[in-house]
């Protein structure tokens, strides 16, 4: 079982200011002892084009990162181009988008037309990995929400909202993160990172390394791999 602590840092339309974020995340940093955070997810990207050297939201992930957090970040939807903060940060993971057109197999499954993917100013290459982002259907808090409002064709009924983007592809890979810390719980966001992308599909037929980065979010054979070696042993740009 996991706890799942949300800490609102965007208004009703879900945008927010670099410093809301920053806040949340110092927020999370301060309280990670008291509530056992061990992964943050990130469903949201910043408009500013920027090195991860010199933005201030990717300086805060990565003070999560070495503190024992995980963080997963969403790609982004802007498809081919540039890949805003924290989407551009080398440490973190970088989920995008497919498209399951709603089976079970994966025959049929393609990236989703809006993942962002590419390689940032510094050299990165992102996403980091891919998992099921459109037509998904989920909890919904409230239908007065901003984005009930916004997307009325979208909500299923008073409890649940279809939605599309890396943002809720994202979350999949932080459920996957769970499961291997629930197992683990010594594992390092590094080595954790490492087990998602060394046990990432790329057997499916709409798979380019280009696109989906290691390949589709394999939960099962990252849960039943057993390795101690770690990302992000490379040299960072």
């Amino acid at each position: 079982m996991a706890n799942i602590i949300n800490v609102k840092v965007t208004n009703d339309d879900g945008s927010a200011r670099i410093s809301d974020v920053i806040a949340g995340l110092e927020w999370v940093l301060e309280n990670k002892v008291n509530y056992n955070i061990r992964v943050v997810n990130i469903s949201f990207n910043s408009t500013v084009a920027e090195s991860y050297h010199t933005s201030p939201l990717d300086a805060a992930v990565e003070i999560l990162w070495f503190n024992n957090i995980v963080v997963v970040v969403s790609a982004g939807n802007q498809a081919t181009g540039t890949l805003y903060p924290p989407a551009n940060d080398p440490f973190v993971i970088t989920v995008g988008a497919t498209d399951d057109k709603g089976t079970t197999s994966l025959n049929d499954d393609t990236i989703a037309s809006f993942s962002a993917f590419g390689t940032t100013a510094d050299g990165i290459t992102k996403p980091d990995l891919v998992a099921p982002g459109k037509n998904i259907i989920a909890r919904l808090v409230n239908t007065n929400m901003g984005m009930a409002k916004s997307h009325p064709s979208n909500v299923i009924n008073q409890m649940y909202f279809k939605m599309s983007g890396t943002s809720v592809s994202a979350p999949m890979v932080c459920g996957a993160v769970t499961l291997l810390l629930q197992s683990e719980p010594g594992l390092t966001p590094d080595q954790v990172k490492y087990r998602l992308i060394t046990t990432a599909n790329k057997t499916w037929s709409g798979y380019t390394a280009t696109q989906a980065g290691a390949g589709y979010l394999d939960i099962y054979a990252a849960t039943k791999t057993k390795t101690s070696a770690s990302a992000n042993t490379y040299t960072i740009p």
